[in-house]
C-alpha cells in the first residue's frame, strides 16, 4: 500500500486535518491529494497517516475500512494475510468484487449498507475457513455516513477464549466453594451456629469483612461468643497464619496493662526486666489483637490505642523509638459505647474508630432455631472429648427451647458438658436439665411448666401457650386420649389441635 498517494478523504478526519481534497483517476482508482497548503503540512500529514496505518496492522482484529459506497478505503495487514491478498490490489475496489471472486462471502459491510446499523454475521473465506465478523457504520453530523469499519476473528480463536473463560470461571467457582467450606468448618468448630436469620446476617457480614484490613468492633452480652467470631474472622482472614493474640482488658490491672499492651524497655520502672519485654502489639504483627472487654480500657490508654489505630505506630514504655507494626485489632464489649461516651469514660474519637464496622451478636433467647443445632454440636464435642455415646430426648430439647438463657451460649454449652458427666443413663433427660440448669427463668422452675419467652401480641401468645401444651402433652402420652383427660378436654379437641400445630 503507497502510504504517499493513497489517502481516503474519510480518514482525513482522523487526523483533524481537513484541508486536502482528492481526486480519482486511472484505472485502479489511486487517489492523488492536492495540496492547498505547503509541503511541510502534507508531509505531517502523511506521518499522522503512517501512524494510524501502524497502529491498525498492530491489532489482532482484521480491520477493513470502507466508504459509503462500499468502496475499500483500508485493509489492515491482519486482514489481507487472512484472505489472501495483497492490499494495494484492493484499495479503491468494492466490496462486492471481493464476494464476487468469492474471497468472502457474505459481506457484513453490504447488510450494514442496507441496514445502516451494526450487523455482525459468520462469513466464510475461500479457504473455507470461518469468522466472525462485526461491521459498524459511523455517520458525520448530518447523519449522513461517511465510513463503514468492519473487524473479523476466527471463530475457533472465540470458542477457544469461550472454554478458557469456562475453565476459568470453573476454577474460581471450586475455589470459592472450598473457601466456603473452610470458613463453615472453622464457624462449626468454633461452636458458630447459625441456623436463625439473625445469625446467618452475623456470617454474611463475618465473610464479607473478614478480608479486609478494617478495624473491627463486636458487640454483645455476656457468654454470645464474641471470643469465638474475633478467632472466627482471624481464621478465615488473610492473616490465618500469623497470631492471634487475646487481651481482656478487663482482668489486668490499670497500671499493668499499658506494658502489657505496647511493652517496655530495660529499666523502664522498678522491678522491670533489664532486657525489656514485647508488648501484644508487636506479638500481633502480622496478625490480629483481640481486645476484649475495651469498654474497660482506662482513658490514658485510650489515647495511645488511637493513636495506634491511626498511624499504625506506638512506644514502648520508658522509650523513645517509634515501633511500627502491622496489626489487625477487633474489639469486643458488652457495655453501651456511645453511652460512655456521654458520660465521658470513652473517648468519641476512639469509638469512630473502632465502630467503622459493628458486628453485633444477639442473645440465644433471641435466636431460639440455633438451639437445637447448638446441642447437637456440644453433645458431638463432649461425646469426643469423654468417649461417650449419649443422646438428648426430644422432650429435653424442648425444655432447653423455652429457657431464658442468661448466660446464652457459654452457658449452654456447660449446662450440656454438666449433663452428660452427671447423667446415669444413655439419654438426656428433662430432669437432668432441671438438676444441671445454672439458673431458672421467673416461672420456669417447676417441672412441665408452658410459657411465652419474651413479648407479644396476647392472641399471639394464647396461640403459642396452646401450641406448646398440646405438643407437650402429646409428646409425653403419645396418645390423644390420655393427653385430653390430661389436660381435660375433648379428645377430637386434642385431634384438631395436634393437626394445626404439626402442620
Amino acid at each position: 500500500m503507497r502510504l504517499d498517494t493513497i489517502v481516503p478523504k474519510n480518514l482525513i478526519c482522523l487526523s483533524d486535518i481537513r484541508e486536502y481534497e482528492k481526486e480519482v483517476y486511472q484505472d485502479k482508482a489511486d487517489f492523488v491529494i492536492e495540496k492547498k497548503k505547503d509541503s511541510d503540512e502534507f508531509e505531517k500529514f502523511k506521518n499522522v497517516l503512517k501512524y494510524y496505518t501502524l497502529i491498525f496492522d498492530f491489532f489482532e482484529e482484521e480491520i477493513l475500512v470502507s466508504d459509503n459506497t462500499g468502496k475499500i478505503l483500508f485493509i489492515n495487514q491482519k486482514s489481507a494475510d487472512v484472505m489472501g491478498i495483497d492490499p494495494e490490489d484492493y484499495i479503491g475496489e468494492n466490496i462486492n468484487d471481493l464476494v464476487d471472486r468469492k474471497i468472502f462471502n457474505p459481506s457484513a459491510t453490504l447488510n450494514v449498507l442496507k441496514e445502516r446499523k451494526r450487523v455482525d454475521l459468520l462469513i466464510r473465506l475461500k479457504s473455507g475457513e470461518q469468522r466472525l465478523a462485526s461491521a459498524v457504520p459511523i455517520f458525520d453530523q448530518d447523519g449522513e455516513m461517511e465510513l463503514i469499519i468492519c473487524t473479523s476473528k476466527n471463530v475457533l480463536e472465540i470458542v477457544k477464549l469461550e472454554e478458557k473463560l469456562e475453565r476459568r470461571n470453573k476454577k474460581i467457582s471450586e475455589q470459592s466453594e472450598q473457601i466456603n467450606q473452610l470458613q463453615r468448618e472453622i464457624m462449626a468448630q468454633n461452636n458458630f451456629i447459625s441456623v436463625s436469620g439473625e445469625m446467618k446476617d452475623v456470617v454474611n457480614k463475618v465473610n464479607k469483612l473478614a478480608h479486609f484490613d478494617v478495624t473491627l468492633l463486636v458487640t454483645g452480652e455476656t457468654g454470645v461468643g464474641k471470643g469465638v467470631l474475633a478467632r472466627t474472622i482471624h481464621q478465615i482472614s488473610d492473616r490465618r497464619n500469623k497470631p492471634f493474640i487475646k487481651v481482656n482488658c478487663g482482668l489486668i490491672p490499670e497500671n499493668l496493662l499499658d506494658s502489657e499492651l505496647f511493652g517496655y524497655e530495660g529499666g523502664a520502672f522498678t522491678g522491670a526486666d533489664a532486657k525489656g519485654k514485647v508488648g501484644k502489639f508487636e506479638l500481633a504483627d502480622g496478625g490480629t489483637l483481640f481486645l476484649d472487654e475495651i469498654g474497660e480500657m482506662p482513658m490514658s490508654l485510650q489515647v495511645k490505642l488511637l493513636d495506634f489505630i491511626q498511624d499504625k505506630e506506638f512506644t514502648r514504655v520508658g522509650g523513645t523509638k517509634k515501633q511500627v507494626v502491622d496489626t489487625r485489632i477487633v474489639a469486643a464489649t458488652n457495655r453501651d459505647l456511645i453511652k460512655m461516651v456521654e458520660k465521658g469514660s470513652f473517648r468519641k474519637d476512639l469509638l469512630f474508630r473502632l465502630n467503622t464496622v459493628n458486628i453485633e451478636i444477639p442473645p440465644l433467647r433471641n435466636r431460639v432455631e440455633d438451639i437445637p443445632e447448638l446441642v447437637e454440636h456440644f453433645i458431638n464435642k463432649f461425646n469426643t472429648k469423654y468417649m461417650m455415646k449419649k443422646r438428648i430426648m426430644a422432650e429435653t430439647v424442648q425444655e432447653l427451647l423455652v429457657y431464658d438463657w442468661p448466660g446464652n451460649i457459654r452457658e449452654l454449652e456447660h449446662v450440656i458438658e454438666r449433663m452428660m458427666l452427671m447423667s446415669d443413663g444413655n439419654y438426656l433427660t428433662s430432669e437432668d436439665f432441671r438438676i444441671n440448669a445454672a439458673s431458672r427463668t421467673k416461672g420456669h422452675a417447676e417441672a412441665g411448666r408452658v410459657f411465652c419467652t419474651g413479648i407479644m401480641p396476647y392472641k399471639e401468645a394464647k396461640r403459642e401457650l396452646e401450641r406448646q401444651l398440646i405438643l407437650k402433652a402429646y409428646e409425653k402420652y403419645r396418645s390423644t386420649y390420655k393427653a385430653a383427660e390430661s389436660l381435660g378436654i375433648n379428645q377430637s379437641t386434642v385431634s384438631k389441635l395436634l393437626k394445626k400445630y404439626s402442620e
